[in-house]
């Protein structure tokens, strides 16, 4: 995590919204002094300023702080799409392995037992 670039990351996102230091310290309840600290990479926002300005400047707490923008798809949403489609494999494979089963039962009993008695009790 390199403070110097998430200052420029939160100046850069800032100025794409067209606010000044003091409105988004207004937005935040913090002085403008600061942000001022922020963007020269001298201090980082607290985890609770952090999620507010995540939600200001519409980016991730990923993107925050790694200090730019991630076009990719995250690592993690890769590994649980990853892990359904398994899962998806998995389950078909058990209802072939389970329909297989009953049906080799079901032709078994069937050679097994060629005609059925019925008995009736008068």
């Amino acid at each position: 995590m390199d403070i110097r670039k998430i200052g420029q990351f939160i100046k850069s996102e800032r100025e794409k919204l067209g606010m000044t230091q003091d409105e988004l310290s207004k937005k935040i309840h913090i002085g403008r002094e600061a942000i001022s600290k922020w963007e020269r990479g001298k201090t980082i926002p607290s985890t609770e300023t952090i999620l507010q300005l995540c939600k200001i400047i519409n980016v991730t707490t990923d993107e925050f702080l790694a200090g730019e923008r991630n076009t990719k798809i995250d690592v993690s949403l890769k590994l649980y799409e990853e892990q359904n489609r398994i899962r998806k494999k998995l389950k078909l494979m058990i209802a072939i392995l389970f329909i297989s089963t009953c049906a080799f039962l079901f032709s078994y009993f069937i050679n097994q037992y060629k005609s059925f008695k019925i008995h009736t009790i008068t």
